[in-house]
């Protein structure tokens, strides 16, 4: 196994990732980052890229066609837990 480097988790669900795994990931400020699981159950973090979003974004569609969600429901329920979220954390 690789040198494993340690990190806190703040009360608002931040962590600052070490300076030796963002050089090796080549993440800038201001890049995305994008969670999986693999096969083995564990989470995996990468730079994220606009194909990872365009997938992701073509499974939500495809989702919510299937069950009939409009996009404008989908917007609807997405701005009502953000409300949620920020009620929540006040």
């Amino acid at each position: 196994m690789a040198i494993m480097e340690f990190a806190r988790l703040t009360s608002k669900g931040q962590v600052t990732i070490p300076k030796n795994i963002r050089e090796e990931l080549g993440l800038e400020t201001g890049d995305r980052l994008a969670f999986g699981k693999n096969e083995r159950g564990e989470i995996v973090l990468r730079k994220a890229n606009l194909d990872t979003f365009d997938r992701l974004q073509n499974l939500i569609q495809l989702a919510a066609e299937q069950e009939g969600i409009t996009e404008e429901q989908l917007l609807e329920d997405l701005r009502k837990l953000r409300e949620e979220r920020r009620n929540a954390n006040r």
